[in-house]
């Protein structure tokens, strides 16, 4: 299955590499007891946030996305992750030489997961 990113609209937007990481971090409490035994508490619960790391020949598109916090779906592998970029900026380097391909890295909170 291809992967690939598109836009509220439908729009695909042509990536290669897309990686997708979970990341999800909650604020653990950790008290030890009198009887030596341990107590783990978790508090709240944070959205379900992804790092995205991705090249694209192109990258108007997905900062105009970022921009204006449209939401995307990122179509990886066997999965549909709806959300919305949260990072400021995409952070953009040049990834071959001639600068042809820029490697972007992002957060995205997810608001629906869903399969293909």
């Amino acid at each position: 299955m291809a992967n690939y990113i598109t836009d509220i609209y439908s729009n695909k937007i042509s990536c290669r590499g897309l990686q997708v990481r979970p990341n999800r971090d909650t604020m653990k409490i950790v008290t030890r007891m009198l009887d030596g035994q341990y107590s783990v508490q978790q508090i709240g619960t944070q959205a379900t946030t992804l790092a995205i790391t991705l090249s694209v020949q192109d990258k108007t598109a997905l900062d105009e996305i970022c921009s204006t916090c449209e939401p995307i779906m990122i179509y990886h592998f066997d999965k549909i992750y709806t959300g919305i970029i949260t990072s400021p900026s995409i952070i953009w380097t040049p990834a071959l030489v001639m600068d042809l391909w820029y490697q972007g890295m992002f957060e995205l909170a997810v608001s629906e997961v869903a399969s293909r």
